[in-house]
């Protein structure tokens, strides 16, 4: 999922109070497990399509069955401890 403009203080809060913070957040949960929060303006649902073993972890590819993007609402991205815009393309 990814956060909205408005949204830079939430995630911060969510990992120092993941309980506290949870009980706040509008969310659905599908059958399958997957947790789709209201104010995200994208996500992915996605399946296991392979684990692979590398060292002393796994790789997990997945196969995204389905997508969502919030037209004309600009993502947030979390870089160097803090969230940044990104910058529009260049016109062509």
């Amino acid at each position: 999922m990814t956060a909205g403009p408005g949204r830079r203080r939430r995630p911060r809060g969510s990992s120092r109070r993941s309980r506290e913070t949870a009980s706040r957040v509008a969310l659905t949960a599908t059958d399958d497990g997957a947790v789709f929060l209201h104010e995200a303006v994208a996500w992915m649902e996605c399946s296991i399509h392979e684990v692979v073993p590398a060292g002393d972890h796994d790789l997990v590819l997945l196969k995204v069955e389905a997508a969502h993007v919030e037209p004309g609402v600009p993502p947030l991205v979390f870089h160097a401890s803090g969230f940044h815009s990104l910058a529009a393309p260049a016109a062509s």
